[in-house]
């Protein structure tokens, strides 16, 4: 979610930049990224992310990060991989953005 979430706070910073009165309407542009914004919003209901982590207590844990910056905003996520008798998991523990 937080790709998605970025995405929404780059709009809203765009807007506050803009110093509009609420009773102004937004610039074209703006509005034609709000409402690829909203269409993209029908795609969340096919994403799945689980939110237990279970471990097995003899399993080997990793934690692994990774992390990404643009001129705009920049964003990481931390991810948990464990190996045991059963098997690799690789889980997503967080994912945070910031503009």
């Amino acid at each position: 979610l937080a790709p998605l979430v970025t995405k929404a706070k780059i709009l809203l910073q765009e807007l506050w930049i803009q110093k509009l009165d609420w009773d102004e309407s937004i610039p074209l542009r703006l509005d034609t990224s709000w409402q690829n914004f909203k269409a993209n919003l029908l795609q969340l209901s096919s994403i799945s992310i689980p939110r237990y982590v279970n471990l097995e207590s003899t399993a080997i844990c990793q934690i692994h990060g990774f992390s990404d910056a643009s001129i705009r905003a920049y964003g990481c996520c931390i991810y948990i991989r464990s190996q045991s008798a059963s098997g690799v998991k690789c889980m997503l523990l967080t994912a945070k953005s910031r503009v």
